[in-house]
């Protein structure tokens, strides 16, 4: 019954998709990529909480990934610039 909750189905696609994203990353990582790639994985660490606290942190998480994910794909120079 509680597996079933709309609640656990996020957490379920939540996790297929993080386990997607770090295969895909690794499958393609670059050595200037590096610093990026270690924020995409520990930022799931945020996705915490129960009911509307986890919400939140699972949509704050989803526009975090969204953020590394578009910085990953852009050039090194383009990367160092940014972070300097």
């Amino acid at each position: 019954m509680f597996g079933r909750s709309e609640e656990r189905r996020h957490e379920r696609a939540l996790v297929d998709s993080y386990e997607s994203m770090i295969r895909n990353l690794l499958a393609n990582l670059r050595a200037d990529q590096h610093a990026i790639a270690v924020q995409i994985a520990q930022a799931a660490l945020k996705v915490r909480g129960f009911g509307p606290v986890k919400e939140a942190n699972r949509r704050a998480y989803e526009t975090e990934i969204a953020r590394l994910l578009q910085a990953l794909a852009e050039p090194a120079a383009k990367r160092e610039a940014v972070s300097a």
